[in-house]
């Protein structure tokens, strides 16, 4: 045999080594250890369903079927080795892979909350592939990163993006903490309530477990949003956001948040905006609010307030609608009972002021007083608003109701004065508006 073919047969040797080697050691003792190693890391039980090492044409080791016992789980992880790095007593890795699974939010946030450190096990670079992050019955992504490690604060600049690309965030370490910019396009909530953003962009600080937000604008249901605020999750969940909106339609911007057709209309809003609870998922369960509105060319639906001021009756009247070109007011919700002070609607037909409480958010209670435009009819009927959200109701108050005793002699039964007018006023008013001429009225003077 030549030295030719005798290192041919070497190298074939050394192939065939190469490659069934991985093939004939024991792995299932390193699968059991890398489990027990997670399950310390994690803080959980963690199953491996296999682990291959391959040499060739990649020097590693290939992890399938990574289970928690929360629910979460990684598909695949690919960790090669830097054979270098080996041969000098070092553990390093190019680029840890995973693709493929899906984690509980929970899990991530206490991921993130733990030492970074890897027990002497150098990481250059995360890639993140398929990976979907789940809350409940709500899912989020999948996303994809690329995220090189390293430096300082563990990694550096970096992206995570939706794979339909409607989210992506970027992240930049600085001494003050991680810029971060989060871009939203045509973007579709997973979690409750279910909002569509047409596009937005926020810019803030993580640091020691908050996210400052220095910077927000963006467009939703045909109007613009902007603001700032803060973000925490060391002890619970928390939000403090001030906000504000111009132009936002609110029909289809209620619908979104799952409340029926009450009102509609384009709203401004300049507030605040306090959240908190232990689990992200119920930030909006019990939201604390205070802001001032103005909402234009809206309807107000289940109630008429022209018909309930001109009928002057003490029953209750329920349904109709109230067409405005003007409603303001201030808003504040504290524990489920909403309030609504300072409140004012104006429409060719009549101005109103009053306030208005939603005990529970479904029960009314307030008073408004309506002024119906136009010499044919009188001003300031004050109404008692009651009933519920879903079917208020309108009626002279009990004080109107009260006063009445004089008038109701002259009109009728359920008919009377409203405080703070005359009864002269009030017949003459009336009998304009029923089509009197000028002997009622001289009849009215004596």
């Amino acid at each position: 045999m030549n030295k030719t073919s005798r290192l041919g047969l070497v190298a074939l040797l050394s192939l065939v080594v190469l490659v069934g080697l991985p093939f004939v050691i024991p792995m299932d003792g390193y699968r059991q250890e890398l489990a027990q190693r997670l399950t310390e890391r994690f803080g959980q039980p963690v199953t491996v369903a296999s682990l291959r090492p391959s040499l060739l044409p990649v020097t590693g080791v290939t992890v399938e079927g990574i289970a928690f016992a929360d629910g979460g789980r990684l598909d695949r992880v690919d960790v090669p080795l830097d054979l270098g790095a080996l041969l000098h007593g070092r553990v390093e890795i190019p680029s840890l892979r995973v693709t493929g699974g899906e984690l509980p939010l929970r899990a991530l946030v206490g991921i993130a909350a733990r030492d970074a450190g890897g027990g002497g096990v150098g990481v250059r670079e995360l890639r993140l592939r398929n990976l979907t992050l789940r809350h409940g019955e709500a899912q989020l992504g999948p996303f994809a990163a690329d995220i090189p490690l390293g430096g300082e604060v563990g990694f550096h600049r970096s992206e995570i993006h939706q794979n339909d690309g409607s989210l992506s965030l970027h992240l930049l370490p600085t001494p003050e903490g991680i810029q971060l910019t989060l871009v939203l396009d045509h973007w579709h909530s997973p979690l409750p309530p279910r909002l569509v953003i047409d596009r937005l962009r926020a810019e803030g600080v993580l640091h020691e477990g908050r996210i400052t937000l220095s910077a927000l604008e963006g467009a939703a249901y045909g109007g613009t949003l902007g603001g700032g605020g803060e973000l925490s999750w060391g002890e619970g969940w928390r939000l403090a956001h001030r906000f504000n909106l111009k132009g936002v339609a609110l029909e289809p911007l209620l619908k979104a948040l799952g409340e029926p057709r009450r009102l509609s209309g384009r709203l401004d809003a300049d507030g605040n905006l306090a959240l908190s609870a232990d689990d992200p998922a119920r930030l909006f369960h019990h939201p604390e609010l205070d802001a001032d509105f103005v909402i234009h060319q809206g309807v107000l639906h289940n109630a008429d307030l022209e018909q309930a001021a001109r009928n002057l009756v003490a029953e209750e009247q329920k349904g109709g609608e109230t067409p405005f070109e003007r409603c303001a007011g201030h808003l504040a919700l504290r524990g489920g009972d909403l309030a609504l002070g300072g409140l004012t609607i104006a429409s060719t037909a009549l101005e109103a002021a009053g306030g208005v409480k939603v005990r529970g958010l479904n029960e009314l209670e307030g008073e408004i007083d309506v002024g119906l435009k136009g010499a044919a009819m009188i001003a300031s009927i004050p109404l008692h608003v009651g009933g519920t959200v879903a079917e208020p109701s309108l009626r002279l108050t009990n004080e109107a109701i009260a006063g009445a005793g004089a008038g109701s002699a002259i009109l009728g039964p359920g008919i009377g004065t409203a405080v703070g007018i005359k009864a002269g006023q009030l017949v003459k008013g009336l009998t304009r508006a029923l089509g009197g001429g000028e002997e009622e009225e001289k009849e009215v003077r004596k």
